[in-house]
């Protein structure tokens, strides 16, 4: 059974509305930052990538929950700017254009439920770059990191 399954059903069973958000084309799947690149390069930018992630393993308890922290976020997006630079056509498509439809789509949950409180889950890459787009928001109080 796949995930949002197991969501929509959970929601049904305790009366808990679920809105996907999250937006990604298998066609995406396979693109990879490093393939313009010759063998031994992609290696180097391998490494590196390992780098990023190794920084945020080493992060993953700062706070209450598992990678819930700004210093993860702060690594994230050093993580993500340097995608960009290595391949700019790739990173807006996997990257960019995602998060910007889960942006708005966040938005027109909060739109269609003022005045209620709105739980928001989805991968800790993403992070920083909806608490930024969130924060935009006057109406909207943001718990974040969540204590």
């Amino acid at each position: 059974m796949n995930t949002e399954k197991v969501y929509y059903l959970y929601g049904e069973k305790h009366n808990i509305k679920f809105e996907p958000i999250d937006w990604f084309e298998d066609e995406l799947i396979g693109l990879n930052h490093f393939d313009c690149f010759c063998k031994s390069e992609q290696i180097k930018l391998e490494n590196k990538l390992d780098g990023f992630y190794e920084r945020i393993f080493e992060n993953v308890n700062v706070g209450n929950i598992l990678f819930n922290n700004l210093k993860i976020d702060e690594i994230v997006e050093k993580k993500q700017l340097w995608l960009e630079e290595i391949n700019k056509d790739i990173q807006n498509l996997v990257w960019i254009v995602r998060n910007q439809i889960m942006n708005l789509r966040i938005k027109k949950v909060i739109e269609k439920n003022k005045d209620i409180k709105i739980l928001c889950t989805f991968g800790m890459e993403h992070n920083y770059l909806i608490y930024k787009e969130l924060k935009k928001m006057n109406d909207v109080i943001l718990l974040y990191p969540i204590r």
